[in-house]
Parts: C-alpha cells; sequence; structure tokens
C-alpha cells in the first residue's frame, strides 16, 4: 500500500477504517472512508491513554484520540487539502464547535 507521496501531487489516495467505538466515527458516521496520503512515518506504539480510532488496510495507524478529553483527536491524512469532501468538512466543523465550547 502506497502512503508516501515524495512530489505531493495530493494524488496519493487509499482507504480507511474508521473504529466504530471513536469519536472519529461518532463525526463521520463512517466505517470506511477514502483519504489522501502523504507521509514517510507511522506509529509504531499507540502510547499509554490513546487509543487508534482508524487504520489501514496494511496496519498503520491512520488515526488517534484520547478519551475522555474535550477533543484530543489526530489523523494521519491531510483533511485541509480534501477539504471538499464530506468527511473532511465534518472533522473540520467539530472542531470548530468544541474550540467555541472551550471556555
Amino acid at each position: 500500500m502506497k502512503h508516501a507521496d515524495p512530489s505531493q501531487s495530493g494524488k496519493v489516495f487509499h482507504e480507511v477504517r474508521i473504529n466504530k467505538d471513536s469519536l472519529l466515527y461518532d463525526i463521520l458516521r463512517k466505517e470506511l472512508i477514502e483519504v489522501n496520503s502523504s507521509h514517510h512515518q507511522t506509529v509504531c506504539n499507540v502510547g499509554r491513554g490513546l487509543r487508534a480510532s482508524a487504520l489501514a488496510a496494511d496496519g498503520v495507524v491512520e488515526g488517534l484520540e484520547l478519551p475522555g478529553r474535550l477533543f484530543v483527536m489526530s489523523v494521519q491524512w491531510h483533511p485541509e487539502g480534501i477539504y471538499r469532501r464530506d468527511h473532511s468538512r465534518k472533522i473540520f466543523e467539530y472542531f470548530i464547535k468544541k474550540a467555541a465550547e472551550y471556555k
């Protein structure tokens, strides 16, 4: 599976499976999405307290979150590069909503 895009073309895509027991799933309401890919490093060991929320078919961790916190979530792809896609917009909309709630 190709994850790197050395030329930064924005044309490398692959599917990601979302864990149904995750904040990411609660936001997207989808188990499978197609994402852009442009990374040369991956998570080897998920840190204490974190959990994987999304995986590529080859097992690469594509999303992490810290349950119990207001909004601690990361994704390995670049939603800003595919902001016209529904799943990218939903991530940004949720982030903005949670930022507005923060006091």
